[in-house]
């Protein structure tokens, strides 16, 4: 889509990051740096793995906390991101909760993108002040991408 061609020089956020798929895929289109934050043992493991094996490391972090404490904390930095991808679990239902932390946090600069990954058929409900700009749909999943208004 048009966000990906934004992806060159960025600074990402990959959320519930799992084995980095998302994260490594945008350092492959030039991004700038990608923090990582995954507290799953099983998938850190892997990510940490991927990351050696690309010979990324100086590109990226990895965070090893729950989504939830890292946001929490982020509100003391001054880290800001072009793009905060968003996949957490399908059973997880806090989205409206997700969102309106990243909100909170003040991390997404201003032309800020949020992509969520969902089930396509799950029904979110989004805080007011996120505006959906698009949504795609790819198998069973839907990206949608959506930007913070004040």
């Amino acid at each position: 889509t048009k966000f990906l061609l934004k992806i060159k020089s960025s600074n990402i956020l990959d959320l519930f990051s799992g084995t980095g798929s998302f994260g490594l895929e945008c350092l492959s289109r030039e991004a700038n740096k990608i923090t990582f934050v995954e507290n799953n043992q099983n998938a850190l493991k892997v990510l940490l793995k991927n990351i050696n094996k690309l010979k990324v490391k100086k590109k990226t972090k990895v965070v090893n906390i729950s989504v939830f404490d890292y946001l929490l904390n982020l509100k003391k930095t001054s880290s800001k991101f072009d793009f905060v991808f968003l996949d957490p679990p399908y059973k997880e239902q806090n989205i409206f909760e997700l969102i309106n932390n990243v909100h909170k946090s003040n991390i997404l600069k201003n032309n800020g993108i949020i992509i969520l990954h969902r089930y396509k058929k799950s029904e979110n409900k989004y805080p007011k002040n996120f505006k959906i700009i698009d949504v795609k749909y790819y198998g069973i999943s839907k990206i949608t991408f959506g930007s913070l208004i004040s």
